[in-house]
């Protein structure tokens, strides 16, 4: 069986209009698309974990830029969440709360000291225990950040309905237990 290509009909400066015919013997199949085809797939096109990463990168330099006017970052805002789900909290609680490690969390709690977001106060039964609260201005600050947070993921996940956005959810959280 002889293969041959035969010249295409008319070819214009449009990629999409870049066809030809085909010959196969007798058999001619018109119409195949000539354009190169795409690149094959890079060694990380398949691994869930870089887009991940990719994704989460991009999320977070975008959330980021959505609280620099307010002198915080994401994990402030975790950090006054974390409190304010443990009000009276100890350090390590709160830690956990925020999944992070308690020797990271005291310079993070110093800050928002300074700021008059959170209060320290000693424990009643336990002087050497410290427990954490919101201050009237961290409880507006964490409004605040909330809003911006929850707007900037209704944009940066407009393209999920809610179910999606449910599913991901339940499906990070899998991850994150494994």
């Amino acid at each position: 069986m002889t293969l041959h290509l035969a010249k295409p009909q008319s070819l214009t400066s449009s990629p999409a209009n870049c066809t030809a015919r085909l010959v196969l013997g007798r058999k001619t199949i018109k119409g195949l698309d000539m354009r190169p085809s795409a690149p094959p797939p890079s060694r990380l096109s398949g691994l869930i974990g870089f887009h991940l990463r990719r994704v989460s990168a991009q999320s977070l330099v975008e959330l980021e830029s959505a609280l620099m006017d307010l002198d915080l970052r994401t994990i402030h805002f975790a950090v006054l969440a974390a409190i304010e789900s443990s009000p009276g909290g100890k350090q390590r609680e709160i830690a956990a709360e925020a999944k992070m490690r308690p020797a990271n969390l005291v310079p993070l709690l110093d800050q928002l000291e300074k700021r008059g977001l959170v209060r320290r106060s000693e424990d009643g039964s336990d002087r050497r225990l410290v427990r954490f609260s919101l201050t009237a201005a961290g409880q507006d600050m964490l409004v605040e950040l909330d809003r911006r947070v929850r707007l900037h993921e209704e944009r940066f996940f407009a393209a999920f309905d809610e179910k999606e956005r449910e599913a991901l959810i339940a499906m990070m959280r899998r991850i994150g237990q494994s």
